[in-house]
Formats: C-alpha cells, structure tokens, sequence
C-alpha cells in the first residue's frame, strides 16, 4: 500500500486527516463531504497533485497556508466549506499557493493572485522569507549528518566537534 497514488476517502465522516505518513506517492486524495476542520498531517505527502476536501468544516482561510509546502498540488477543491463564502477566498488563496493552476476545478485566474498579491505582499514576502531560511537549515542540518556519516564511515567518529583531537591528546 505504501506505493498507493490515489485514495478516495470520501463521505466517511473523517474528522481529522491522520495516518497518511506511509503514502509518501499520493498524488491524487479525495476527502469530499467529510468533517474536517483543519488541514493538516500532510507533511510526506510531497507528490500530492489534487487535493479535493469540498464539503467540509474548513472555516478559516488561514488553514490553507499549511498547502505552501505540497509543492506539486496543482488543484484543490474546497467549495462547500464555510471558507469558500469568504470574500478574499479566490484572491487569498490565489496569492498565497502561487504554485496552484486549479481551485475548485476552475483555473487560478491572474486577477485573483494579483488582487491577492497587491494586499498580502507583506505577508507572503515575509512567509518566503522564512520558508527560505528553514530550507536553508535544512539543507546545511542534512550535510552536517552526511558529514558525520563520512567520519563514522572512516571509524573517526567526532571529527567535526574536535572529539578525536582531544581524544588523542588526552593524557
């Protein structure tokens, strides 16, 4: 099941999204007409390219910036939701998932994102800002581990911290 590509998860009165961490090949999840409220526990799902959860209790447009880290989610279906009946919803959600091409199966128009754009420049500029910096101490956290692997691979085990230079003047 691990190599799973599409689940159809629909109209099962779920509650909260869980227990998706081993679909790491996901690349189409249907959530429609559930009870969801928060979107969430998504993280491994990085092939994700549609997302329907229409008909749900999502209320709160905020919920949707957690879908900035699925990179390949390319359409979302949220109509249904109390956050669809929200004035900002196509402008909001426009700017802030600059990578989305459908919403509610309809293509993004530029409008949207560029009214979207025009009123949460600050926001999003400060939301890539710190996406950047986590990518960033990501990316230097996993060469330090490839490092450190090197080093136990050669049986020199601390070399980074300067354990084995202690460790071989230590009288």
């Amino acid at each position: 099941m691990p190599n799973l590509r599409w689940l159809d998860l629909s109209f099962n009165r779920i509650e909260k999204i869980e227990n998706l961490n081993q679909l790491i090949h996901l690349e189409d999840l249907s959530l429609y007409s559930n009870k969801i409220s928060v979107l969430e526990n998504l993280d491994k799902q990085q092939k994700l390219q549609v997302l329907s959860i229409g008909n749900n209790c999502i209320d709160r447009l905020e919920n949707v910036l957690y879908l900035r880290t699925l990179g390949a989610l390319g359409s979302l279906g949220l109509a249904g939701n109390p956050v669809a009946e929200h004035p900002e919803y196509k402008s909001y959600i426009g700017a802030f998932l600059p990578h989305l091409t459908y919403l509610d199966y309809r293509l993004v128009q530029d409008e949207w994102r560029q009214q979207g754009l025009k009123k949460h420049s600050y926001e999003i500029e400060e939301m890539d800002l710190l996406e950047h910096r986590d990518e960033f101490e990501k990316e230097k956290q996993k060469q330090q581990q490839e490092q450190e692997e090197r080093y136990r691979e050669a049986f020199v085990e601390g070399l980074s911290e300067g354990q084995l230079f202690d460790e071989m003047f230590d009288w």
